[in-house]
């Protein structure tokens, strides 16, 4: 791919990603969580259902996220099952493979300190994605103090931040030089890692922290009836 041809497409990825990061912030993640904790069947089909092999594929992707909260000692508030956020999921999903295939078209077409320079804005824009996205984090700075870390926060920016080294690392050097089925398996490793490792785990954190706020707003509502 040209560079001209990538010099196009990522500022229109980026250009959807903003669009879209403001529909997700019209979500409201708390109405979400508090209505039934009920599952959505995307890939229930009568003569084809894989959906059990879907929900077997997020409960790997979550992995990081329980293994970073266990590291932080606050796994026991997560949800047994992974964040259920509806539409947000989608948005937020879609978004970051936006942001993913991105860097891959830098690493790809860009081979230069251009393209590491370039690479490097993207990332800036990925650390900061789930600030714009989620409404709900204005409400979080607000009312939650030192025993109330802001997990999903630093969860996303350390694995987002590793994996945009990684392609800012490989901007850097020509990859034609690798065979065709070793850049394919690198592009789909890097997007599974992206798109559902990063992006799943993410929203379990978040789904800790928006349970968190939902008892800090009862706790308010209950003092306020009192009174």
């Amino acid at each position: 791919m040209s560079a001209l041809n990538v010099s196009l497409l990522i500022p229109l990825f980026l250009l959807v990603a903003t669009a879209l990061a403001t529909a997700a912030r019209e979500v409201e993640l708390v109405d979400i969580a508090a209505r039934t904790d009920k599952d959505l069947h995307l890939l229930d089909f009568e003569l084809l259902n894989v959906e059990p092999e879907a929900r077997q594929v997020i409960r790997w992707s979550i992995r990081p996220g329980r293994w970073f909260a266990e590291r932080v000692g606050t796994e026991a508030s997560l949800p047994e099952n992974g964040p259920k956020f509806g539409r947000f999921s989608l948005i937020h999903g879609f978004n970051t493979f936006l942001v993913v295939a991105s860097l891959l078209l830098v690493a790809n077409g860009m081979a230069s300190l251009d393209g590491a320079l370039v690479a490097g804005l993207i990332a800036v824009f990925w650390l900061v994605l789930p600030i714009i996205e989620v409404n709900e984090y204005d409400q979080m700075m607000e009312r939650f103090n030192s025993s109330d870390p802001l997990d999903s926060v630093a969860f996303h920016m350390i694995a987002s931040s590793v994996l945009s080294t990684t392609v800012i690392a490989f901007a850097l050097h020509d990859l034609s030089q690798y065979t065709m089925r070793t850049r394919v398996a690198g592009l789909v490793v890097y997007l599974v890692a992206g798109v559902f490792v990063v992006g799943n785990s993410y929203q379990l954190l978040l789904r800790q922290e928006v349970d968190r706020l939902i008892e800090y707003r009862s706790r308010e509502q209950s003092t306020g009836a009192e009174a």
